[in-house]
């Protein structure tokens, strides 16, 4: 409601409350009771409801994509260590060892 009324500043318009806006759906909608009204209220809510539920699954999926990713990237500088160290440790044992013509010394 209040980005209505913040947009409505820019046209002119008059700024609107919940009950007016109710009201005015109401209105629109032909409602002759105040049972409407309550029906209205209860929908909204749901509305509501739903949204959030809509707002918690986007966050959650992202988290989880996050924490996918991290876990990638974890596995990559393993193996990448991995791999460090056994080129390393090839070089040194390959260093302790030359060759003569004869045979080979370690």
């Amino acid at each position: 409601m209040g980005l209505a009324n913040v947009a409505g500043a820019f046209c002119q318009s008059m700024p609107v409350m919940a009950a007016l806006s109710r009201s005015a759906v109401n209105s629109e909608a032909g409602a002759r009771s105040q049972v409407r009204t309550l029906l209205l209220l209860l929908l909204l809510l749901l509305l509501l409801m739903m949204m959030m539920v809509v707002v918690v699954l986007v966050v959650v999926v992202v988290l989880l994509v996050v924490v996918v990713v991290v876990l990638l990237l974890l596995v990559v500088v393993v193996l990448l260590a991995t791999l460090l160290l056994t080129a390393t440790a090839a070089l040194a044992l390959s260093s302790r060892c030359w060759c003569r013509p004869a045979r080979w010394f370690c």
